[in-house]
C-alpha cells in the first residue's frame, strides 16, 4: 500500500484541491447557518411584517427576506462541502490501494504506482459505497444552488422594484428546468445502481457509466440539462440586474 506522499504532484493535487473546496463550503455553509439564525433571532424572518406602498400600483407589497434563498442554499452548501470531502476520502482511499485516482465521477487519472502491493479485497466496494454517496450529494447540491440563484435574484427584483415578483411563467419555466436537474440526475443515479453488483464485485458510479449504455445516455443529459439550466437562470439574473438598474 501506498501513501499520499508517494504519489505523484498530480494526485496530491487533486487531493489538496477536493480539501480545500471541502473546507471553504464548510465555512460558507457554518456562515449561512449564522446569518439565518441571526435573522430568526431578531424576528427579521416573517416577510409580511415589513411591508411598504409600491409605487407603480399603490398596493402595499410584502417585502421579501432571505428565508426561501435559505431554505435551498443551506442544503445545497451542506451537500457540496459533503460531497467533496467524501471525494478527498476516495482519492485518499484509492491512493493507498494503487488505484487510478478520481477526478471527476467520469474521469480517473491513471498512473504508474511505486508499490508492488494488491489492492485490498474490499476495495471495490468501499470506493463503489463512496462514489454513489458522492453522486447523491452532487446532484442534490447543483438542483439546490440552481434554485437559490433564481429566487434570491427575483426577491431582490422584487425588493427593487416594490412588485410581485417572480411572474407566473418565471415560476414555471425555472420549476421545469430546476425539476429536470433533479429528475434526470437521480435518474442516471438510480440506473447505476441497479448495475452497480454487490460485494467484492460491486461497480464505481464512473464504472457504470462506462459499462452502462443507458447509465451513461442519462448522466448525459442530466449534464446538458446543468449546462442548459444555468445558462437560463444565468441569463434571467442577469436580465433582472440590467432592469433593476435601470428603473
Amino acid at each position: 500500500m501506498s501513501s499520499l506522499t508517494d504519489a505523484p504532484s498530480t494526485v496530491q493535487a487533486i487531493f489538496a484541491l477536493d480539501v480545500v473546496t471541502a473546507v471553504l463550503a464548510t465555512v460558507v455553509f457554518s456562515l449561512a447557518v449564522a446569518i439565518l439564525a441571526t435573522r430568526i433571532k431578531n424576528g427579521q424572518i416573517r416577510s409580511f411584517e415589513r411591508k411598504r406602498k409600491s409605487s407603480h400600483t399603490g398596493a402595499v407589497t410584502p417585502l421579501k427576506t432571505t428565508l426561501s434563498t435559505h431554505i435551498f442554499l443551506i442544503p445545497a452548501i451542506f451537500c457540496l462541502a459533503l460531497a467533496y470531502a467524501i471525494q478527498s476520502a476516495i482519492v485518499a482511499y484509492q491512493t493507498q490501494n494503487d488505484l487510478p485516482a478520481s477526478v471527476t465521477s467520469t474521469f480517473e487519472y491513471d498512473y504508474e504506482s511505486s508499490s508492488s502491493s494488491a489492492p485490498s479485497d474490499s476495495s471495490g466496494q468501499r470506493i463503489s459505497v463512496l462514489t454513489f454517496t458522492k453522486t447523491l450529494a452532487a446532484i442534490l447540491s447543483t438542483t439546490l444552488l440552481t434554485g437559490a440563484v433564481w429566487l434570491h435574484s427575483t426577491n431582490l427584483t422584487s425588493n427593487g422594484e416594490q412588485t410581485a415578483s417572480p411572474k407566473t411563467f418565471s415560476k414555471i419555466w425555472n420549476t421545469i428546468i430546476i425539476s429536470a436537474i433533479f429528475i434526470f440526475g437521480i435518474a442516471s443515479w438510480a440506473q447505476g445502481l441497479t448495475e452497480r453488483g454487490s460485494g467484492q464485485e460491486a461497480k464505481s458510479f464512473g464504472e457504470c457509466i462506462t459499462d452502462d449504455r443507458v447509465t451513461r445516455i442519462l448522466y448525459i443529459v442530466f449534464r446538458c440539462v446543468v449546462i442548459f439550466s444555468s445558462t437560463s437562470v444565468s441569463i434571467e439574473v442577469l436580465r433582472n440586474y440590467i432592469h433593476l438598474k435601470a428603473n
